[in-house]
């Protein structure tokens, strides 16, 4: 028995060395994906005028590259960022815990996070949606009320477009303040949320998918594609 009580204890403590060593290199590594996988990072809206002090960004989860968008733009905005992740994830990915992860039950933890001035960025529907914001849960909104901090919807999308790899744009909304009732509010996030969503696509529509558009920066400067980077350097061997 205490055999293996000292063989549990070597493996636990080595369980844990490993989760700090990944948790220490985990900006870096979700810094080099992002770089390595996505062409760009488009940004529209007000970011120069979010208060400094604790606040929600509420937004639909279109995919898999959410999280990591959203961790690049507390470090844009130089301000701690946590998000709400689901308990299985924390579980399985504990690392997670080493960026701001919180689990989808830790309400008090949360709610301490946003007075510590952290920016909580929420997905109110839970699971990854490609129609928009739908469906979401009340937790959410019990989050902004029981916090009375502002609550910013904010529109994402992950598309292919003209580039060799996906693009992000990401539209910050006009800030939300809790009244009325929970049902209310979360209807007016979702209606927020989805008109930025519709009039995104009606903008990336009209737009030629090669070009920038009008009104957006990147946080990431946008990659060469293939045929770009060669033309670039044939010079040097074509006459």
């Amino acid at each position: 028995m205490e055999r293996q009580t000292f063989w549990s204890l070597i493996k636990q403590y080595g369980f844990q060395r490993i989760q700090s060593m990944i948790g220490f290199f985990m900006p870096s590594i979700m810094h080099r994906s992002l770089r390595q996988g996505l062409h760009a990072i488009w940004h529209k809206g007000n970011w120069q005028d979010l208060p400094k002090e604790g606040f929600i960004f509420a937004s639909n989860h279109p995919s898999w590259w959410d999280m990591y968008v959203s961790w690049l733009i507390g470090q844009k905005l130089s301000q701690p960022m946590s998000g709400i992740f689901r308990d299985e994830t924390l579980k399985i990915f504990p690392f997670f815990r080493s960026i701001g992860g919180i689990g989808q039950n830790e309400v008090r933890e949360a709610l301490r996070r946003i007075k510590q001035g952290h920016i909580l960025q929420v997905f109110p529907s839970g699971d990854i949606q490609q129609s928009g914001l739908r469906n979401s849960y009340e937790g959410f909104a019990f989050l902004a009320e029981k916090s009375k901090a502002p609550v910013y919807p904010v529109a994402l999308r992950v598309l292919m477009r003209g580039a060799q790899k996906p693009e992000v744009f990401v539209v910050l909304g006009e800030k939300l303040e809790f009244k009325n009732t929970r049902e209310e509010f979360i209807q007016e996030l979702e209606l927020s949320v989805n008109s930025l969503l519709e009039q995104l696509d009606g903008q990336l529509k009209n737009t030629h998918p090669e070009a920038k558009p009008d009104g957006f920066e990147s946080w990431l400067e946008p990659q060469l594609r293939f045929d770009q980077r060669i033309t670039k350097i044939k010079k040097f061997w074509l006459p």
